[in-house]
């Protein structure tokens, strides 16, 4: 092994140095006179073609100044607008990055275009181009395309609980390019701690469940089998009776749920109408405003006035092969199905267990003999 001291890498350096300008110089040398050649015989051509590009770069320069305030205008001015109205101010960043992409992509094609005399070529070269990316990129084309599609059709949005084919979930965030989801337990409406991605495509491609869209209130039906031999009637009676006690906690909760809505709403018309806008054309955007949460005020009215006729339970009564089926529809939470399904189901065998003429149904084999046999 050659052990090196510090004085010596100097003198590497220097030599290496020393080198480098011999060769750069030799090189110089040699190629001096084509140069000198080259721009004499072609002077009149250079000279031309640095006016004829100062010129169109020129150009470029005004037209960047000029996309930049185009930029400026739409982003800061009219697309944040248009979100506040929309209800998309969390929304901004992304479309605020789409926008700028878009701009700067025609800013380079225009520029292209100003540069290259033959336009024809160009499209012909972009579009191969193009084509080839689309290709190559279809799958982040298409989580795009459905990204779009949830942003402004709005078929879900965060804090939403939905099924998509076989995935189930509260929607955490929905990213350009895929939706995050608090997954949810197998056998429940639990959260189950787990974090499950899929890809916008889906939206697309598949059908979506949104449970909690309008109401965190959803009709749920809960099916239950006698025995022909049982008394169907007080089946039913008893069935109607204990899911009436329990719908009647969930009306109380949307009661109080939708009364402190209410009074949320009349709060802020209160506040919209007694302030006074800076310009009339804020003013007019207030109005307007307020006799929309006026509207939003009335319906929530309308569905306190019918919310008895809602929460009364209904029975169906269905004939099976080998059963009676009771079929019951009420009112209840989503993420409370499970358990007033389970809290339905005891205490109807709690009542029955004291019944002697109502049986549960379930698949067995009767053998009847004949006595003479």
């Amino acid at each position: 092994m050659v052990n090196i001291k510090k004085g010596d890498y100097l003198k590497i350096l220097l030599l290496v140095l020393f080198f480098s300008l011999s060769l750069g110089c030799s090189m110089w040398l040699k190629c001096r006179n084509f140069c000198i050649n080259l721009y004499t015989n072609n002077y009149s051509f250079i000279a031309e073609s640095a006016i004829a590009y100062s010129k169109k770069i020129l150009v470029i320069f005004f037209l960047y100044l000029f996309f930049k305030l185009i930029k400026i205008i739409i982003i800061d001015s009219i697309l944040k607008k248009i979100l506040q109205k929309l209800e998309l101010k969390n929304k901004f960043y992304g479309f605020s990055k789409l926008i700028g992409f878009g701009l700067w992509t025609v800013f380079v094609l225009i520029s292209l275009s100003i540069l290259i005399s033959n336009v024809t070529a160009l499209i012909a070269s972009l579009g191969l181009v193009g084509f080839g990316l689309t290709f190559a990129l279809q799958k982040p084309i298409l989580n795009f395309v459905g990204w779009l599609v949830l942003i402004f059709k709005r078929i879900y949005s965060e804090g939403d609980r939905i099924r998509i084919g076989s995935i189930s979930g509260d929607v955490k965030e929905i990213q350009v390019m895929n939706t995050v989801l608090d997954g949810l337990l197998e056998n429940s409406n639990l959260l189950s701690g787990k974090i499950v991605t899929f890809p916008n495509e889906l939206v697309l491609t598949s059908d979506v469940e949104n449970y909690t869209k309008e109401s965190n209130y959803i009709r749920e039906e809960l099916s239950i089998s006698i025995t022909f031999e049982s008394n169907y009637h007080k089946a039913v009676k008893l069935l109607k009776e204990i899911i009436t006690v329990h719908v009647r906690k969930n009306k109380e909760k949307y009661i109080k749920k939708v009364a402190k809505k209410t009074n949320e709403v009349n709060v802020f018309i209160n506040k919209m109408l007694k302030s006074k806008g800076k310009t009339k054309k804020q003013q007019v955007e207030n109005d307007i405003e307020a006799e929309r949460l006026k509207k939003e005020k009335e319906q929530m009215e309308n569905e306190l006035k019918d919310i008895d006729k809602e929460f009364i339970p209904k029975i169906r009564v269905e004939l099976l092969d080998s059963s009676i089926q009771l079929i019951a529809q009420f009112l209840t939470p989503y993420n409370h199905i499970k358990k007033n399904r389970t809290e339905i189901n005891l205490a109807f065998l709690d009542a029955i267990r004291k019944e002697k003429d109502i049986e549960i149904a379930y698949p067995h084999m009767q053998v009847i003999q004949d006595g003479k046999k």
